[in-house]
């Protein structure tokens, strides 16, 4: 199969009328864009009904123009909201507190998916090396949010005390949610991947697998990723698993992942394919053969 172009990604306002978000929506698939921006809904206490009602007109108009709408709701509040509205791309785990099984089960029925970022409130500690220098630190056994100041005061939006002080406890909703609406389906079609941070891919993975492989195992990982994350985006016929007529985007670890621990493996890449051809090759070159013969 032929790599479709890249889809260009398009915002619409929630401060708009319904009717000015409905025109939004119009114009951005008369130029082309298949997705929505991240729209993000409030979440504390809960959404306001004007922007629910604004959502409604989106998600109503979305589904006629053939556009997908991805919706950041950081709270359950939110994203219930957003699944009573019609979404069912949730962009990011509910990080303002923790869901309940009864919320969870509303995104399972509805057949909804939330790209994770589970490690998003999680310290980082002694980051790699390969970090852009915009977010370099040394190497001093601190904790530092990604942005590289200290954690938990610098985490954005920061759940607080009563003292006003940041508590962290993004770090510990988001590890027990993504477990929870991952049960809540017997098909584990609810959880996909996805992170904003901005350092390198392999520093921005090896800090998600840390929060990952505390409530799920490898198995479980590489489904998330690979066919979940591919279903998330609507590109499950063409990418996400290997299948004859997929595109052969395939990634050669350099150990077995499966194995106790070995999930780290993901982080060393030996070869890289897109579409059927070789990338990169990391593998050491075999000895040539010794065709000499002794007479």
């Amino acid at each position: 199969m032929d790599r479709p172009a890249c889809d260009p990604v398009g915002y619409v306002n929630l401060r708009q009328t319904p009717a000015e978000a409905r025109a939004a929506v119009q114009a951005l698939a008369k130029m082309g864009v298949k997705h929505t921006g991240e729209i993000g809904l409030t979440p504390e206490p809960a959404p306001p009904q004007a922007e629910i009602e604004v959502l409604k007109a989106i998600v109503d108009e979305a589904r006629k123009a053939g556009v997908q709408v991805n919706v950041h709701a950081v709270s359950s509040p939110a994203m219930v909201a957003a699944v009573d509205a019609g979404v069912t791309r949730l962009v990011h785990l509910p990080n303002k507190d923790f869901t309940s099984y009864e919320q969870a089960e509303k995104v399972a029925q509805t057949g909804s998916i939330v790209a994770g970022l589970i490690a998003f409130g999680a310290p980082n500690i002694d980051r790699l090396s390969t970090a852009p220098a915009a977010v370099q630190w040394p190497k001093d056994n601190q904790v530092r949010f990604r942005d590289g100041r200290p954690w938990p005061e610098a985490i954005a939006g920061a759940n607080r005390d009563a003292k006003g002080r940041a508590t962290g406890t993004e770090a510990g909703y988001t590890i027990v949610n993504a477990r929870r609406i991952w049960d809540a389906d017997p098909m584990h079609n609810t959880m996909s991947y996805s992170t904003d941070q901005n350092a390198d891919d392999v520093v921005v993975l090896e800090h998600e697998l840390k929060s990952f492989s505390i409530v799920f195992s490898a198995a479980d990982i590489f489904k998330i990723i690979g066919p979940n994350s591919a279903r998330f985006v609507g590109m499950a016929d063409q990418i996400g698993s290997l299948e004859t007529g997929k595109l052969a985007d395939i990634v050669l670890l350099d150990g077995n992942p499966m194995e106790r621990d070995g999930i780290y493996t993901m982080l060393k890449a030996k070869v890289v394919m897109k579409e059927g051809k070789v990338l990169v090759d990391k593998r050491a070159a075999a000895p040539a053969t010794d065709k000499r013969v002794n007479r």
